[in-house]
């Protein structure tokens, strides 16, 4: 039975819950391992650059402590296992965000599961299960991205049947694919994935469910850290650009 032992996020769906990477495993350290807040020993390996230097952490007021990664775009990012999604097994991935460029890659398996924001014809969220046979995406129409420099919530969900791309709570493409996707038999990547653009700006609370959590988001993004202030980050309350 999959338990949650973290102590500054309560999440919505423990059960479902693969893994779980927040501020505390981004804390600058002189390990280069990245701890899963879920519980299930997921843990994940920071590649590129160092996590004192390449990679900073941003404070967080109202969170805590907590602390946001930051990441270059160029070689940052951190290597997962190979979790074991295909077919027509249920699937969602999200996080909290802010792009300092377009076309980022938040979280990515090869190149069959890909959770990402587009630059192409204007910024839009993407979520994809490579091969198959149609319909393998849910792609967001023109700037229903928020501008660069705006923290907001990205999530892709697959239930078996309809793959839906998300920001900030809001569905803003569905598909119905036929046939199954594959797994590409490599790990998963936060900021990154094969053959695909980097995520440069800041993440924050990484997750990857095993079931589809469509109807959970709201529950998810509005979660209470141990000062009992939003999951969100400070600064998307005060509207505030942060300066990395």
């Amino acid at each position: 039975m999959r338990r949650s032992i973290r102590s500054l996020i309560t999440s919505h769906n423990t059960m479902a819950l693969v893994g779980q990477w927040i501020g505390p495993a981004f804390t600058p350290a002189a390990s280069t391992t990245v701890a899963d807040e879920s519980g299930n020993g997921n843990t994940g390996t920071l590649v590129g650059g160092d996590n004192t230097n390449t990679i900073a952490s941003t404070d967080r007021p109202g969170t805590a402590g907590t602390h946001s990664l930051d990441l270059d775009g160029t070689n940052d990012r951190i290597t997962l296992a190979d979790f074991a999604f295909s077919g027509t097994s249920p699937i969602s991935v999200m996080g909290w965000c802010k792009a300092d460029t377009d076309g980022n890659t938040l979280v990515g398996q090869g190149t069959e599961i890909i959770l990402r924001q587009l630059g192409t014809g204007g910024r839009r969220p993407e979520f994809v299960l490579n091969s198959f046979t149609t319909n393998d995406r849910a792609t967001g129409t023109s700037n229903t991205a928020p501008a660069l420099g705006t923290w907001y919530h990205l999530a892709g969900c697959y239930n078996g049947s309809t793959i839906r791309v998300y920001a900030d709570g809001t569905q803003v493409a569905t598909v119905t694919p036929t046939g199954t996707y594959a797994n590409s038999a490599s790990s998963f990547e936060i900021a990154a994935t094969a053959g695909g653009t980097r995520w440069n700006g800041l993440v924050w609370d990484v997750r990857i469910y095993d079931s589809d959590e469509s109807a959970n988001l709201a529950a998810i993004m509005a979660e209470k850290d141990s000062s009992g202030g939003s999951a969100k980050p400070w600064y998307y309350h005060h509207q505030q650009r942060v300066v990395s």
